[in-house]
């Protein structure tokens, strides 16, 4: 009567191949209801019996899947029921007050309370005394741990844990299952997607108009930036780097072959840190027509020539030989100065 009520056939049930004798999952008598321990009377909430279960009633339940043995979701537009889960012989028992979540328990002793003030998460609490909060905000759950005031976001997808850092309200670092950081950051609503599959990162972000594509696979990094109409490329293969990069009449072109240095920043026309393959880093400053290199490397802008201790080299060709490990470093597009870093 109860089916027919509500406009359900019995052979409908709730997944097709299902009668109503069967209850929600194959092997789960009327009786039993949801979990064992349940009275029919009980049901899923107080005042459901086990005839009217789970299913989908205009707009009031709306996701309940059964595939075998394992339950998945149970949500109600309704201010009550949010989401239960039962994988093979693990349920958790779920408890709604009004619209506020209480209680979320395990049948083993790991994690007891989960409290819901409107429809963010707040806090969850381990065995242990290190997990503390958990949010959902819409359908994306965003793990949190608090260690000091340091540590927040923590997100585990399947079986790898990857733990993210925040100072204020960015985003600085990203660290996977291994010991390996990688560094993302995040101001206000810019990044997107950080991704962490085995062990390759892909990191995405946008930023309006303007994307920032990091991927990494395995050790390799690979950087792609477009700006409105400046290109920004960065391509790591293997151990060398290539820089292009195009800001109006500031930057030109910046090309490293070989693994000798890779990075260069640029502030208006004035040229201020290189870094080479090692952890030292090389000052580059440009003061008028004159450039000063920390390893007493002097370059002219109209005369082609490198000076080192004394030494002057006056070659109009495109490369320029290091005095020191003879490598070479050309920038023929750049005012036509040519730079190397012994």
């Amino acid at each position: 009567m109860v089916y027919r009520f509500l406009g359900l056939t019995p052979q409908h049930g709730i997944t097709s191949g299902l009668t109503p004798q069967r209850g929600i999952t194959s092997g789960l008598t009327p009786q039993r209801g949801i979990t064992s321990g349940l009275t029919p009377q009980r049901g899923i909430t107080s005042g459901l019996t086990p005839q009217r279960g789970v299913r989908s009633n205009s707009s009031t339940w709306h996701h309940v899947r059964s595939n075998s043995s394992t339950w998945h979701h149970v949500r109600s537009n309704s201010s009550t029921w949010r989401h239960v889960r039962s994988n093979s012989s693990t349920w958790r028992h779920v408890r709604s007050n009004s619209s506020t979540w209480r209680h979320v328990r395990s049948n083993s002793s790991t994690w007891h309370h989960v409290r819901s003030n409107s429809s963010t998460w707040r806090h969850v609490t381990s065995n242990s005394s290190t997990w503390r909060h958990v949010r959902s905000n819409s359908s994306t759950w965003h793990h949190v741990r608090s260690n000091s005031s340091t540590w927040h976001h923590v997100r585990s997808n399947s079986s790898t844990w990857h733990h993210f850092r925040s100072n204020s309200s960015t985003w600085r670092h990203v660290r996977s299952n291994s010991s390996t950081w990688r560094h993302v950051r995040s101001n206000s609503s810019t990044w997107r997607h950080v991704r962490s599959n085995s062990s390759r990162w892909h990191h995405f972000r946008s930023n309006s108009s303007t994307w920032h594509h990091f991927r990494s696979n395995s050790s390799t990094w690979h950087h792609v930036r477009s700006n409105s109409s400046t290109w920004h490329h960065v391509r790591s293969n293997s151990s060398t780097w290539r820089h292009v990069r195009s800001n109006s009449s500031t930057w030109h072109h910046v090309r490293s072959n070989s693994s000798t240095w890779h990075h260069f920043r640029s502030n208006s026309s004035t040229w201020h840190h290189v870094r080479s393959n090692s952890s030292t880093w090389r000052h580059v400053r440009s003061n008028s027509s004159t450039w000063h290199l920390r390893a007493h490397l002097w370059v002219m802008f109209s005369r082609y020539q490198i000076e080192e201790n004394g030494t002057k080299q006056s070659d109009k060709g495109r490369y320029y030989p290091s005095m020191s490990n003879k490598k070479c470093v050309s920038f023929p597009t750049l005012q036509n100065i040519l730079l190397h870093l012994p």
